[in-house]
């Protein structure tokens, strides 16, 4: 593992902690929320998915920030896809009796 590699350091975090394993996990809470924090700092896209976030430590605000930017990823390739909106028929309204 290459201790400058922030992915990999989260996902051992990660895994670690889906099979239990709580040796040292203060120490490598510890450095995971440096790496989050020194991500979102540079503006980079955080190693730690949206829905891995409420596992960590990390502030509420921390939490919304790593949402915002995997969002603005999402929203960068939906944009590049460059589909066309569709438009709604009132007439299948009628066919869906509520």
């Amino acid at each position: 593992l290459k201790p400058d590699f922030p992915d990999a350091f989260c996902n051992l975090a990660h895994c670690l902690q889906i099979i239990c394993d709580w040796t040292d996990y203060d120490n490598r809470m510890k450095k995971l929320v440096a790496i989050v924090d020194d991500q979102l700092q540079r503006k980079r896209l955080p190693s730690v998915h949206p829905h891995h976030s409420m596992l960590y430590p990390l502030t509420h605000a921390t939490r919304i920030a790593i949402a915002a930017k995997h969002a603005q990823l999402c929203i960068e390739k939906v944009s590049g896809l460059h589909l066309c909106f569709f438009t709604f028929c009132l007439c299948f309204a009628s066919w869906h009796s509520f």
